[in-house]
């Protein structure tokens, strides 16, 4: 079983026996990976506050062909963000951006442009970036990612440009303009598009300096979309509702 290292920030962890914790990674170049911490569960153990959510590590693991899963033999902690996301305008938040990368990220594929987007996400939350502007700008991101955003210019049936509103299709492919519209739910309005412009062109810190806070209906939006393309319910979406 080879030896190997990768920098990568911890999206998920689950206990699975009185001894060992089964964790997801999100690495820097080989996507999204599951593996066991051995002792990380006991109330001594050689991993520390390595394991929390977020933090960006150093894991040093073995790993075994017909096998699915990693072992960690060591993890070092290269940045905390522990203070920042268990703030209770953060928690959730994050939470959320957790359960969307672990579960709508593909195992074993390169997710590099994922993880340079979480590392930015967290460098500008330590900046003092407000985690519901955060929330928005990673939903947006991560749909571009996955190949499923709308095209903003134009209409995704007659192809001509928008200029007026535009509705969002009721299988959330594409836009419509105000000639191809009929009676779907979701309108978006001219400010709504270049919203989403400025997002898509700029870093999080220069969005939230020159944009305004977001309308909760857009990340809604974001959220139904995602969900519906995806095929999955995200259970901490409903405590961010809530929260």
């Amino acid at each position: 079983m080879p030896l190997a290292a990768t920098r990568a920030f911890l999206v998920s962890r689950q206990t699975i026996n009185e001894n060992d914790r089964l964790v997801t990674l999100l690495t820097e170049n080989n996507g999204l990976q599951k593996a066991v911490a051995p002792g990380a569960a006991r109330g001594k153990n050689r991993f520390g506050s390595a394991l929390e959510l977020f933090t960006h590590l150093n894991i040093f693991y073995y790993w075994h062909q017909e096998r699915e899963l990693w072992t960690i033999s060591r993890a070092e902690i290269l940045e905390s963000f522990y203070e920042e996301i268990s703030r209770p305008e953060s928690i959730f938040e994050f939470f959320t951006i957790a359960e969307i990368i672990s579960r709508a990220t593909a195992e074993n594929i390169c997710a590099t442009k994922t993880y340079r987007l979480t590392s930015a996400l967290l460098n500008t939350l330590k900046q003092g970036v407000p985690a519901r502007f955060l929330l928005i700008y990673f939903l947006i991101w991560f749909l571009k990612i996955e190949g499923l955003f709308f095209d903003i210019q134009k209409c995704s049936s007659c192809l001509q440009k928008l200029q007026e509103f535009a509705a969002l299709k009721t299988d959330y492919s594409g836009l419509l303009c105000a000639k191809c519209y009929s009676t779907e739910k979701w309108i978006l309005s001219p400010a709504d598009l270049n919203f989403f412009s400025r997002i898509l062109k700029s870093s999080p810190l220069q969005s939230f300096y020159e944009l305004s806070s977001p309308p909760a209906r857009l990340t809604e939006l974001l959220f139904e979309k995602l969900e519906f393309q995806l095929e999955l319910k995200l259970q901490s979406r409903y405590c961010l509702s809530s929260s």
